[in-house]
């Protein structure tokens, strides 16, 4: 009752007033609107905004906003921000939803045309208002290139109203990441949903060669999820198909996977579908009409000729990136503590953890500006990867590995499968199948990420055929070859063992990498002959890692050493090298994991410790 009155009390208020609403100036004189309660959507029918109640069934135009709305955005707060072109003038402008009289506060006036913010593809209309995660910024399309101070965005603070252009990489720092986005995937032909129990396809009952028109059409056809119900029983994905300008549609799925349907009522060029509190599905379909799709299947008109609408937004997560995001792709480290990552920058003292990735984390490796690390949700394991770029962080979800948890820890969940990054594309490794007495994986499975979308998702491997051929690997490796050469073992007067490890430089001479370490004291009950095995070289190329093992049983164990290579630090780190975790810095620095935590040591020999948790991965 309420509601329908509220349509009957618009009325004009004669006086000047000034407004300090976020930064936004007071506008001249406006008819005021009451306070709605009740918004569950803002629809632009005709240049008016119109607000919708869904509850009530009810559209009530706001009268008030005399000059043509052509965009809008909504924060969480009930804040609504629109723009109104003025033949081709454009200016920002604000509304509080909440407030007893909403009357319309200027906030800026756009620097950009009419004509300039117009959609260049299509010709249908304004390009949508972008906010940015942390909702202080807003964002609109520019198709104008003016001179040399061009630019693809006007952007506007909203606390302080100044705009100014920017460019695409300008933008780009700015995070819009689909926080659902990592627990779906492509595979094959097939649009997967990664659940605790396990995966579910969304696409398998839509005869998708029926819409197209054909099975050849859909050679390059490829998904993305656009948003879940409320309730999370329901999903809208994008299908799309590479041709000509793109064929897409959206799709609606139930998260069990066992309905599924095609919008062919409307496709992407209009804005993407929502959800209503009870579970309705909002979209613009053929007309143009904004039409509601309910729970109990039936389907109604909302108004006829509208072409946009835009949902009160559920919430958004704090990007925890912000203030760091140019720190990012420094990060040569990721701290692994109980299934949670921390992003390290150790060189200058930055740990960021990664509280975007809310599955188990059991093990990762980085690929220049990516880190691929391995989840487990519920006891299955897919392959994930967060960019650590410039353009702006974001996780996704690449593949169900096909193993399970169990395949790749040892019983009590101290060992994880070892992860690695090899050949000159890179392919993600994991190997399973563990041998518990001595903590060996026998076979791996590879993903090839340039596969994708031809289906080839991961190999599975047998243990002879686990190394990845020698062509497949880096040709940058010649410095590691040239210092492995020259590292030898010294035997001892008997010729039974060795007792030293050397480093030989170019004139002959020899240095010793081992003289200073005291082995006696890691024999235990057996004679120590250790028999040297170079583990790695650090980036720098000034120091070396390796093992000092004594051949018992089948597995070598012994102390994990290191040495500069002018033979001045020689270090044993810890007593066991089998399934040592260790890893390089970008620095030169050598990170191990000691008896109380990670640790670092330079090739000048002095250490600290930088953690407490007990499993990383490094870049290097």
């Amino acid at each position: 009752m309420e509601a329908l009155e509220m349509k009957k009390t618009v009325f004009f208020l004669l006086a000047v007033m000034v407004f300090g609403l976020m930064g936004c100036e007071g506008s001249s004189p406006k008819p005021t609107t009451k306070h709605l309660s009740g918004v569950d959507m803002v629809i632009i029918h005709q240049g008016q905004l119109q607000f919708y109640n869904h509850a009530t069934q009810t559209l009530t135009p706001y009268e008030a906003e005399k000059d043509s709305v052509v965009n809008l955005a909504l924060d969480d707060s009930n804040h609504l921000f629109y723009t109104t072109a003025h033949g081709q003038d454009l200016v920002l402008k604000t509304l509080d939803l909440s407030e007893t009289d909403l009357q319309p506060k200027v906030c800026a006036d756009w620097q950009i045309t009419l004509d300039q913010a117009t959609d260049i593809l299509f010709g249908d209309g304004v390009y949508d208002l972008e906010m940015d995660d942390s909702m202080e910024n807003l964002f609109l399309f520019c198709n104008s290139y003016e001179g040399d101070d061009h630019f693809n965005f006007e952007m506007c603070n909203i606390a302080s109203g100044k705009t100014e252009g920017i460019d695409f990489e300008e933008h780009s720092l700015v995070c819009f990441p689909i926080h659902f986005l990592d627990h779906f995937y492509t595979e094959g032909r097939q649009f997967y949903y990664a659940t605790p129990k396990g995966k579910v396809c969304l696409s398998d009952r839509i005869d998708f060669a029926k819409v197209l028109g054909g099975e050849e059409n859909m050679e390059d056809m490829d998904f993305s999820p656009v948003t879940i119900s409320p309730d999370g029983t329901q999903i809208v994905y994008c299908a799309t198909v590479h041709v000509d300008l793109g064929w897409a549609y959206y799709c609606v799925a139930s998260a069990d996977g066992k309905t599924q349907r095609v919008l062919t009522d409307c496709d992407t060029r209009t804005p993407a579908p929502g959800f209503l509190a009870d579970g309705s599905l909002v979209y613009v379909g053929k007309g143009p009409a904004v039409k509601v799709d309910a729970p109990d299947g039936s389907t109604s008109t909302i108004l006829e000729g509208a072409e946009r609408f835009f949902l009160q937004p559920d919430g958004k997560l704090t990007n925890p990136f912000k203030e760091n995001q140019v720190d990012l792709g420094n990060c040569d480290m990721a701290i692994i503590d109980d299934g949670k990552v921390t992003l390290c920058n150790p060189a200058h003292n930055i740990f960021i953890p990664l509280t975007t990735e809310k599955d188990y984390v059991l093990n990762g490796v980085f690929h220049e500006n990516d880190f691929y690390y391995t989840v487990a949700i519920g006891d299955d394991l897919y392959l994930k990867k967060f960019d650590l770029s410039h353009w702006g962080p974001n996780q996704e979800m690449l593949t169900g590995w096909g193993l399970k948890r169990s395949d790749c820890s040892s019983g009590d969940g101290d060992v994880v499968a070892p992860m690695k990054c090899e050949g000159k594309i890179p392919v993600i490794t994991i190997r399973y199948n563990l041998f518990d007495e001595y903590a060996e994986f026998t076979d791996l499975r590879a993903y090839n990420p340039s596969n994708q979308k031809k289906g080839d998702n991961y190999t599975a491997l047998e243990e002879d055929d686990a190394d990845l051929s020698a062509e497949e690997l880096p040709n940058d490796e010649d410095l590691f070859v040239k210092v492995e050469e020259e590292l030898e073992m010294e035997e001892d007067e008997e010729g039974e063992g060795y007792k030293a490890y050397y480093y030989y430089v170019a004139n002959g001479d020899s240095i010793c990498l081992s003289n200073q370490i005291d082995f006696d004291s890691f024999k235990g009950e057996y004679s120590y002959e250790p028999q040297f095995e170079l583990l790695a070289i650090g980036p720098t190329r000034n120091c070396v890692l390796f093992a000092a093992p004594i051949d018992w049983g089948h597995v070598g164990h012994g102390p994990l050493c290191f040495a500069s290579l002018d033979g001045k630090v020689q270090k044993a780190l810890v007593s066991d090298y089998q399934g040592a975790c260790y890893g390089w810095l970008g620095d030169g620095r050598l990170a191990y994991v000691g008896d109380d935590g990670i640790h670092v040591v330079a090739p000048d020999g002095i250490e600290s410790k930088i953690s407490s948790a007990h499993r990383f991965v490094t870049r290097y």
